[in-house]
């Protein structure tokens, strides 16, 4: 974490991809998928409400969301022991606190200008530079639209795999279902009411298709294009900056989210593209109010 503290605020949003490396390649052997994915929502959770407030502990973000000191702890401790914060007063580097800061203004202006939450339609017509403050109202929906049977536990691993979402798709990887089961190395029925709970809450559109690998009917997992852009800008300038002298492991980390990622897509019979820069949609109009 100490490393982190002397990027600059521009650099963050490729640095979160590093954060989301070190939560996905360096998951203990005894902890599962989910806990990865509930990792990377309460970091973006702690980030949210330190840039709100001074002092926050884990029992007071259980208290915020909805879950016990007991059902968060054990994610507290595994974002501690790959290295994003500390327990003991709780913290994350300063630059994400800043540009969370600056995320949280900006999604006040679009919601002085649109509503809250934005549609999918709405959203996939802004712009990259929208998606810092697009994704602090994800997360808002994702926490506070809960419905009855929708725990706060649940919020947090659809945070996590929404990010996924937008990871993969910025590699240029039409994003399924079973796609996905295979990045996370679980199984696909065990994401079915997670990615429905991101469709009722309108963050991703699913379209129905035909399987390369077998024909038989799979489903598309679409996110708006913002998110995909902010996602692939900042991979690769993740990718640019590990190449100077001291971030050696993340550039590790790195290598083995590529090698991963290769390995998926060979398993189902898709073609493997290194990380490029992804042609834009110049004919996006300003959304509607």
């Amino acid at each position: 974490m100490h490393r982190l503290e002397s990027i600059p605020v521009h650099l963050v949003p490729a640095f979160y991809q590093h954060a989301y490396d070190r939560i996905l390649y360096l998951r203990p052997p005894e902890e599962t998928p989910a806990r990865a994915l509930k990792a990377i929502g309460l970091y973006n959770v702690i980030t949210q409400l330190l840039a709100r407030e001074d002092l926050v502990s884990l029992s007071t973000i259980a208290r915020e969301i909805g879950m016990t000191y007991q059902g968060i702890l054990r994610t507290g401790r595994y974002l501690e022991t790959v290295g994003l914060i500390e327990i003991s007063k709780l913290s994350v580097a300063s630059p994400f606190i800043l540009a969370k800061q600056r995320a949280v203004r900006r999604y006040h202006e679009i919601c002085r200008d649109y509503q809250n939450p934005l549609t999918f339609e709405q959203a996939r017509h802004f712009t990259a530079r929208d998606a810092p403050a697009m994704w602090h109202m994800a997360y808002d929906t994702l926490l506070n639209r809960r419905g009855p049977d929708d725990t706060a536990a649940k919020a947090l691993k659809c945070m996590g795999l929404l990010n996924v979402i937008a990871r993969m798709a910025a590699t240029n990887v039409v994003v399924t279902k079973a796609m996905l089961a295979a990045r996370l190395g679980t199984a696909a029925h065990t994401l079915t009411s997670h990615i429905e709970y991101l469709q009722r809450l309108d963050l991703v559109a699913i379209h129905e298709q035909r399987s390369r690998a077998s024909n038989a009917r799979e489903y598309r997992i679409e996110i708006p294009e913002p998110f995909v852009e902010h996602a692939n800008v900042s991979l690769l300038q993740l990718e640019r900056q590990l190449k100077r002298p001291g971030w050696e492991d993340g550039a590790r980390l790195r290598r083995m989210a590529a090698d991963h990622r290769r390995g998926v897509m060979e398993s189902r019979a898709e073609t493997y593209v290194p990380l490029a820069q992804l042609k834009k949609n110049g004919s996006r109009q300003v959304p509607n109010r």
